[in-house]
């Protein structure tokens, strides 16, 4: 089951009105679990529950409303022995006007959750989910989180919006240690929440102000342009027009997406390519202010880069890569003029 509850006996007090087996004003209820524990898909979900069923009456009728109130929450991957957010406050909020307990199973109803004042107090957590072969880790870092979801009910179809910002992000780059700023603007969509698929078209992810202390003085000698954000610093915009994520217990993802970037050294840094490269290449990937487009994959603890295609200064950067768990393969091809050169690698690995 995507859904578990804690079965555990609740504090619970109120009155319960039934007039042909159906709700009736008056109806209130009020209950209370501490150490409450849930489990959604491979996500653990625990804390204080408040919560409380009232059936009031209005110009159109009657109506209940049940809302839940988790205090002190966190929320963990399976995986993982700590969680990877924790806060206060997050509120569910169900409303309907089938008030008919022998048509629970149809029940036709619209619930809201508000994710409260959440924060993610340790991004190296999730570390653990970077393919190790990209040679990127998160080293460091925390942030606050917040949005909500709606869900429609019987259908459990439901749309959703969550904002992340994260400062002093911490990330080791090959051997090089970065500094800055991360916001995550996370859109979700799903036609049916049980089967754990998600639409992401309309996500956005941008990093600011990133800096090294092995870089310091070591800046190209024409001016970058400055960040969209505003601020100084390696920048970089990511956009996804079209996207889906499968949750655990087979986690996946695939879409296309569109970035900005300051320049191109991280995007060139990951193929480790600019040893041993003619001279007229290197020169081409040395640019400022690029855009590129790209699919991308995520399945068997591998992610793929497919089809990226960046283009500049009358030349474009063609590119397939995977980084899996050990090993990181791809193609990489660099036209100019009437110059050409391909490149591929397994690893470290290269053929001109």
């Amino acid at each position: 089951a995507w859904l578990q509850l804690d079965d555990d006996t609740a504090e619970i007090s109120g009155e319960i009105r039934l007039v042909e087996g159906a709700l009736q004003p008056g109806t209130k209820v009020e209950f209370r679990q501490d150490d409450y524990a849930a489990r959604a898909f491979e996500f653990h979900v625990t804390g204080d529950v408040r919560g409380s069923f009232e059936v009031s009456s209005d110009e159109h009728g009657n109506k209940a409303e049940g809302r839940v109130n988790l205090r002190q929450f966190g929320i963990r991957r399976s995986a993982a022995e700590k969680p990877d957010i924790v806060g206060d406050g997050l509120v569910v909020v169900a409303t309907t006007r089938d008030l008919q307990l022998s048509e629970l199973a149809s029940l036709e109803a619209e619930a809201k959750l508000d994710l409260g004042q959440a924060l993610v107090p340790d991004l190296s957590r999730l570390s653990e989910l970077m393919p190790p072969s990209a040679g990127v880790a998160l080293v460091g870092g925390s942030g606050r989180a917040g949005g909500g979801f709606d869900l429609e009910l019987p259908a459990l179809a439901g749309r959703g919006a969550i904002q992340i910002a994260l400062d002093d992000v911490q990330v080791r780059y090959g051997e090089l240690d970065l500094h800055g700023r991360m916001q995550i603007d996370l859109t979700l969509a799903t036609a049916a929440l049980p089967a754990g698929r998600f639409d992401l078209a309309g996500t956005s992810i941008a990093l600011t102000e990133f800096r090294s202390p092995q870089l310091v003085g070591d800046e190209p000698p024409f001016a970058a342009p400055e960040a969209p954000e505003g601020g100084a610093g390696w920048w970089a915009r990511i956009e996804l027009p079209e996207g889906a994520i499968d949750l655990p217990p087979e986690p996946a993802a695939r879409g296309h997406l569109r970035v900005r970037l300051r320049d191109s050294v991280p995007f060139i840094g990951l193929f480790e390519t600019r040893r041993n490269l003619p001279r007229w290449v290197e020169r081409l990937l040395t640019v400022h202010d690029l855009q590129a487009e790209s699919g991308f994959a995520y399945a068997d603890e591998a992610f793929t880069l497919d089809e990226f295609s960046m283009p500049f200064k009358k030349a474009t950067i063609r590119a397939r890569v995977r980084f899996g768990a050990e090993h990181k393969t791809g193609i990489l091809l660099v036209g100019w003029r009437k110059l050409g050169l391909g490149l591929r690698f397994d690893d470290g690995r290269r053929r001109l």
